[in-house]
């Protein structure tokens, strides 16, 4: 008379559940994964930086900056790497983004050294500062003068001051070409 039902599947109610814990706990992991890239370019960009300035610090120990070594990209034909002290020329980490989530479009941007030529006792002494720039076509700092700058969670631009070739103090640096 009454047909006797198999119970070995599961309730409606208990599919409802599960599918909704699921979710909340996709959503959480979602969230706490969602900023890594951002993090991971902002640490290439310290550790590029961190790069650039060991470098920079074992040319000069060994040759004299030229004016036309810096202010303009350090690319495959910079000293710094066809002389071997870099590798290989170091990549904007943010060059293949379509967008940052912001109003800073970095893909303009590639590093260069500045300098800034300081007089310690009657001596002139050049530090050289490297920094990820806004670029022209021709490798040259973009007359926008924009740097970009970083914290440990955002990505800024500002501008920047280049130091000026023209200066008495460098003038007197850098030898002649």
């Amino acid at each position: 008379m009454f047909k006797k039902f198999n119970n070995k599947g599961f309730t409606l109610l208990e599919l409802i559940i599960v599918i909704t814990v699921l979710a909340i706990l996709s959503a959480v992991a979602v969230q706490s994964f969602s900023g890594q890239g951002q993090g991971a370019k902002i640490s290439a960009h310290a550790s590029n930086i961190a790069q650039i300035e060991n470098a920079a610090d074992r040319y000069a120990t060994d040759f004299v900056w030229k004016k036309t070594d810096l202010q303009v990209e350090i690319g495959d034909a910079h000293p710094l790497v066809t002389m071997g002290y870099l590798k290989k020329a170091p990549l904007n980490p943010w060059k293949k983004d379509k967008s940052i989530g912001g109003a800073v479009d970095l893909k303009a941007y590639s590093y260069v050294l500045d300098y800034k030529i300081v007089d310690i006792n009657g001596k002139l002494k050049l530090n050289v500062i490297p920094r990820l720039i806004q670029v022209d076509s021709s490798g040259a700092i973009d007359a926008a003068n924009m740097e970009a700058t970083t914290d440990a969670e955002k990505v800024s631009a500002a501008v920047f001051v280049p130091a000026d070739m023209d200066d008495a103090n460098a003038t007197a640096y850098f030898i002649e070409e």
